[in-house]
């Protein structure tokens, strides 16, 4: 079958079906008109793409306006993901390439650890004003392994249950058993932040409804072996908790917005290895 021109009808496609081509109408009566007439008019170029002309700060401010992002910068606070499109990436490479940057790379991305299992949570905000909800998937599978290495800030909130919540749960009761499996998790997500290598900044946020002392250390330990512990900037109340230790790692302090929450942030040198 004889296919449809972009501008129209195809001539040929009525010849067969009426026998004669009939009057342009207003929905192709571009296609009777040169190109080159149109192009010698306005100066325009088809084959050209005029909005990779512009600098690529605009271009990236212009995405930030249709992509999902999440709100505000402050990783000492929970931040909801706005809705968007993410058509453009599938336009082509160069738009591919930075809109996928200014989606992955400009955005917070929550992380939960708990004693079994480690999930990224999706909270958007929702038609009610005020209002968000909240969906988990698996991390890091949930992210192509191209998307995840853009990822340049973490938000990982560790939340221990006390012991009846964990024998419900976890069928774990004793306090050291729960510790152990979120240390497991712990030291299965410092594997993860070697495949990150544009990561700039990790919050970590704990609390622990056990009370254990030096529950903190025990299960924050694998990270003072990983990169990310090198530097450190916390900010809030201090804590009465938890100290550093003799191997530099950095105490955590008490949420200015979430009592319940001892948070810590972490600043990584994206050159390290």
């Amino acid at each position: 079958m004889t296919p449809i021109s972009v501008y129209g009808y195809d001539t040929r496609m009525l010849d067969q079906l009426y026998g004669t081509t009939p009057a342009c109408s207003s929905l192709d009566s571009s296609a009777a008109q040169p190109q080159e007439s149109f192009d010698s008019e306005t100066n325009i170029d088809p084959s050209r793409c005029y909005f990779l002309s512009i600098p690529a700060e605009l271009r990236a401010q212009i995405f930030s306006y249709i992509l999902p992002r999440t709100i505000g910068d402050d990783t000492r606070r929970l931040n909801a993901w706005t809705r968007g499109s993410t058509s453009l990436l599938h336009t082509c490479k160069v738009f591919h390439a930075e809109a996928a940057h200014a989606m992955y790379g400009r955005s917070h991305f929550t992380v939960n650890i708990a004693w079994d299992t480690i999930t990224f949570e999706y909270r958007y905000l929702w038609a009610h004003p005020g209002s968000a909800r909240r969906r988990s998937y698996d991390f890091p599978r949930c992210f192509g392994e191209q998307y995840l290495s853009l990822i340049q800030t973490l938000v990982v909130k560790i939340h221990i249950v006390d012991n009846y919540l964990g024998m419900i749960k976890y069928n774990h009761q004793n306090p050291a058993g729960l510790l152990h499996g979120y240390r497991t998790q712990v030291e299965r997500f410092c594997t993860v932040l070697e495949r990150l290598p544009h990561l700039k900044r990790l919050a970590i946020w704990f609390r622990d409804d056990t009370m254990t002392p030096g529950s903190a250390r025990a299960v924050l330990a694998p990270l003072s072996d990983c990169r990310a512990a090198r530097t450190s900037s916390s900010a809030g109340l201090p804590s009465d908790a938890d100290h550093g230790d003799d191997k530099g790692f950095p105490s955590l302090t008490r949420s200015p917005y979430y009592p319940d929450y001892r948070q810590i942030e972490f600043c990584f040198d994206i050159k390290s290895t």
